[in-house]
């Protein structure tokens, strides 16, 4: 019998740096769980990412980036996501529809924040 995820991914290692936005969120609050989504997600981008631009220069600068990264975890975690993928807080703050006791906090490589219409800014008042 052939499992479907075979059908689609024969080798996780075929996946290597093949996406240019990864999005994490780590099931646990633990260094140990963030290190290894970490490690996966560093396998998963890609190493330089490609944006069209009508503007050659704004191509050129873009190039220079890499893979889009965003982290959903808990506040207590922004140290250690800083230093393993080199993400900072977003002003976007995720919720959670049962009102978790834990802050949760959105970490990105990028500026996430410029993308998010400021209707979407507060989640946790959308769940609502």
């Amino acid at each position: 019998m052939i499992a479907i995820s075979q059908i689609f991914c024969p080798s996780f290692r075929d996946l290597r740096e093949s996406f240019d936005v990864v999005f994490v969120d780590p099931p646990f609050l633990s260094e140990e769980c963030l290190t290894k989504a970490a490690v996966t997600a560093k396998f998963l981008a890609k190493d330089k990412i490609v944006l069209c631009s009508g503007d050659e220069q704004q191509t050129k600068t873009v190039l220079e980036k890499h893979s889009f990264m965003i982290v959903v975890t808990g506040a207590v975690m922004e140290g250690l996501a800083g230093r393993l993928l080199s993400l900072k807080e977003c002003k976007f703050r995720p919720g959670h529809k049962n009102n978790l006791a834990n802050e949760f906090r959105c970490f990105a490589n990028y500026d996430l924040d410029s993308h998010i219409t400021s209707s979407s800014s507060t989640s946790a008042e959308n769940d609502s």
